[in-house]
This record gives C-alpha cells, structure tokens and sequence, in this order.
C-alpha cells in the first residue's frame, strides 16, 4: 500500500517492479494479488503488468501475474538501474 499523499507518482509501479524483479532472480514465474474490488487503481496496475483475473472469491478479486518472460526480465532490469542512487543514510 502506498500512503494517500503519495500515490499516482509512480510508487506503486516502482515497488511492483522491483518486487517482480526480485521475484524473477528467486526463480518465481507468477504473481498472485488478492485486491478488494473497489480497489481500482491496484487493479489497474496490475492489468498494466500483465495481470489475469481468475474471479471474486469471498468478496475479494483474485489476479495472477505471470512474470517469467526474457522480454520481461530486460525491462525490469532496464527500469530499476536507470533509477538515482538512494540517499546516503543519516547518522545522528
């Protein structure tokens, strides 16, 4: 989840990506997201990644992202090295 003041900036993508990213190098193929319905804008994300849904269960729409693809594994490699360095940590 991403904190009200912080969404529609592209975080939720970056964390999905980085988690897909971090899935792949661990040999996961898929993704599986559990997302309340009204939940629009992480469904949306997810279609965006290439989710499929495989119904409402209990009042709660399952996704499946498949994540396992050489094209797949460029762009997210691509993506996540192109981003700034983080901010050296502070010390007190």
């Amino acid at each position: 989840t991403v904190v009200d003041d912080y969404q529609r900036i592209g975080l939720g993508r970056l964390l999905l990506d980085t988690l897909m990213l971090s899935a792949l190098e661990s040999g996961v193929v898929e993704l599986t997201a559990h997302v309340l319905p009204e939940n629009t804008a992480a469904i949306r994300l997810f279609e965006r990644a290439g989710a499929q849904s495989c119904g409402l269960h209990g009042g709660v729409l399952t996704l499946v992202i498949p994540i396992a693809s050489p094209e797949r594994t460029t762009r997210l490699s691509g993506a996540l090295t192109a981003l700034p360095p983080a901010p050296e940590a502070r010390t007190r």
